[in-house]
């Protein structure tokens, strides 16, 4: 993926440039004929439900002419044809409202229109005000949301708005990508020279024109600045597949972030070393600074618990499981205090920054040593490793220093093991808070998950039957947990005894470690089929566990796959032949690499068959997360032979 942090716009660093290609963008707003129509699909994508047809992005800071100052301009213009009933929700947008205070982003002059060809007519239906509407996201958000009418197979919309904004810092991104294909996608920015912005670019496709010139205002002689563009003509769609942590790593796109301001504004530097952001952040009275351990308070709190212990350690979890059993946390996307950590401990609860800064805070009346470490979960996107961008960052953990020996610990999640963290919180960069800002990398590599079945069966008079264990694994456990404490033990077991294979009874189902959160879950039960005698037995050896069918079921795929962690999953089957029967066929032992010394990983499949039983193993060990798109048809083709290895059948005859 190539992911680009660009130079900060500034007129020094211009070097004009222009391709001579010229735009093939001649759709206007309001201007659809009868043979706009014509299309049922496009070689773009003969397959897909909707085609955008063009989409055009301006923004541009100007002087408030009405006043001092400045204000930004955004410009949106979107045309689409619908093809199929299956894209009919492409007719409903939304527009992201900024909003700080008592001041917001306003939305001006939206415009929306459906068009559709009625005996040889264009016919056009206006969106009525009542289409439109807006909602609270959260406190600096709002979200205008609103449908196109008349919208059927074959019909073309389009609209257009603008957003003023005061927000210089809030220079609108742009996708170039989205669900559906686009012919013609292209964005302009206009930025004066007082205004320095990093710009961030990502994605895998080349831009078709890119352009850069300067500009001067002539009504104010010091108004001069860059204006650069960029626009792609075919643009394929973007769609979630499976094992993807989130599309905003992966879609083709363009944002901004203010670096600093100059004259004639307050000169100001808003994105500035990982050292000046620690030391603000540990003075800010909304993160750091609760951190005292001084606190008479907390340490009435944390002394007894820590009663008598001598390890660290043992102060250390006892501290945790404290926090994490008597604070509940209602907001998992936090990275500052709601409010003061008195407060946090009155309500016990608050968001996850509520929670674990009160963790560290008690731990440190402790005389343990912590930091904050600040981070970005999976869906939020991967952080930047060399800008210190805020909005990058959504949650907080509790970096633990005992002898230098580090342990992160997250109590805002009921039945987290200590020294775990979930695998959405492996994304990559990570920045440690203290003197010296050290990055750090949450790989999700190095969380290797490790589970495994037996079956004991036999095959008698009674039937079919025997026994199963699993051994889950430690995110397998926690996911256990969370369910048996929403719903109940019994419960639990009854909706696995429901999602298990009908072709079996099952019954004495037994959970083992439920209560401490610091083993892995073991399950066992019994399974019965009361199949009468027969000449033949045609027997799957994979009862549950295994894969029945491929994950990666897309011909192509034009991103990476992301498995949420490394995996190692064992099966171990014993049949016992019974008497008066011989073993006719088992499947084929198979071993595949998924590299030529299978350091990335393998599948192996063993049959190992006697007069008396048939013992089948297999092992599926895949140690890497990434696989680049180059790579995918080899990953498919690796889960083909695991899904048709798993699914083979011992075949069993009664003796002649």
């Amino acid at each position: 993926m190539k992911t680009i942090l660009q130079a900060v716009f500034a007129l020094v660093c211009i070097a004009p440039f222009s391709l001579c290609a010229q735009s093939p963008n001649k759709v206007k707003f309001g201007d659809v004929k009868a043979d706009d129509f014509r299309n049922t699909s496009y070689s773009l994508d003969t397959s897909a439900g909707a085609v955008v047809i063009v989409d055009v992005g301006d923004s541009e800071i100007e002087p408030n002419y009405s006043g001092e100052g400045f204000h930004l301009k955004y410009k949106r213009y979107r045309r689409i044809h619908i093809l199929k009933k299956s894209a009919y929700e492409a007719a409903t947008n939304e527009i992201s409202l900024y909003v700080s205070g008592e001041d917001k982003e306003k939305l001006i002059d939206l415009d929306a229109v459906t068009y559709n060809l009625e005996n040889g007519k264009v016919v056009k239906t206006k969106m009525p005000g009542s289409a439109s509407f807006t909602e609270k996201v959260d406190k600096n958000h709002l979200t205008q949301k609103f449908t196109l009418p008349q919208v059927k197979e074959g019909s073309i919309i389009e609209f257009r708005y603008e957003i003023h904004s005061d927000f210089m810092y809030n220079l609108q991104p742009w996708s170039f990508q989205g669900e559906y294909p686009r012919l013609w996608s292209e964005y302009t920015v206009k930025v004066p020279h007082f205004l320095n912005y990093v710009m961030l670019s990502q994605g895998y496709l080349g831009y078709t024109l890119t352009k850069e010139d300067e500009f001067r205002n002539p009504t104010y002689a010091e108004f001069y600045g860059v204006k650069k563009y960029w626009a792609i003509q075919n643009v394929p769609s973007l769609t979630i597949e499976p094992f993807t942590t989130t599309l905003r790593n992966h879609i083709s796109s363009i944002e901004f972030q203010l670096a600093s301001t100059s004259t004639p504004l307050q000169y100001k530097t808003f994105i500035g070393t990982w050292e000046s952001l620690t030391k603000e952040l540990m003075s800010d009275s909304r993160f750091g600074s609760n951190l005292d351990s001084e606190k008479g308070w907390i340490k009435e709190i944390t002394q007894p618990l820590i009663q008598g212990k001598t390890s660290a350690d043992d102060k250390a979890r006892a501290i945790y499981k404290y926090v994490q059993e008597n604070y509940k946390c209602d907001d998992y996307v936090d990275l500052y205090l709601n409010t003061n950590l008195r407060d946090v401990v009155k309500k016990k609860g608050g968001g996850v920054a509520d929670i674990n800064l009160l963790l560290m805070a008690m731990l440190n009346v402790a005389g343990l040593k912590t930091s904050p470490v600040i981070l970005s979960r999976t869906s939020m996107g991967v952080t930047s490793p060399f800008y210190p961008l805020m909005n990058r960052f959504n949650y907080v953990v509790c970096e633990l220093n005992l002898d230098n020996t580090i342990i992160l610990l997250d109590a805002s999640h009921a039945y987290l093991p200590y020294g775990m963290l979930l695998p959405e919180c492996y994304n990559g960069p990570a920045r440690v808070i203290d003197q010296l800002a050290q990055g750090i990398s949450l790989n999700s590599d190095d969380i290797m998950q490790v589970s495994s079945v037996i079956i004991n069966a036999n095959l008698d008079k009674d039937g079919y039957h025997g026994n199963i264990s699993k051994n889950m694994s430690n995110v397998g456990s926690y996911d256990a947990r969370v369910d048996v404490g929403k719903n109940g033990k019994e419960n639990y077991l009854k909706d696995l005894s429901k999602k298990s294979s009908s072709d079996y009874t099952y019954s004495k189902f037994e959970l083992e470690g439920v209560d401490n959160t610091d083993e892995n879950i073991s399950l066992h039960y019994e399974f019965k089929n009361n199949g009468s005698e027969a000449d033949i037995y045609y027997i799957t050896p994979m009862i549950t566990g295994g894969y029945k069918e491929n994950p990666f079921k897309s011909a192509n795929r034009f991103y990476p796959v992301e498995l949420p962690y490394p995996l190692t999953e064992t099966f171990i089957y014993n049949l016992e032949v019974p008497e008066g029967y011989e073993v006719e066929e088992t499947g084929k032992p198979m071993k595949v690499l998924l590299d030529a010394e299978g350091k990335d990983g393998y599948f192996q499949y063993i049959v190992a068959k006697g007069t008396k039983s048939v013992i089948v193993q297999s092992a599926l060990v895949i140690k890497k997360t990434k696989w680049n798109p180059e790579e995918y048809d080899f990953l498919r083709t690796f889960f083909k032979h695991v899904v048709d290895k798993q699914q083979s059948l011992i075949v069993l005859k009664k003796k002649s």
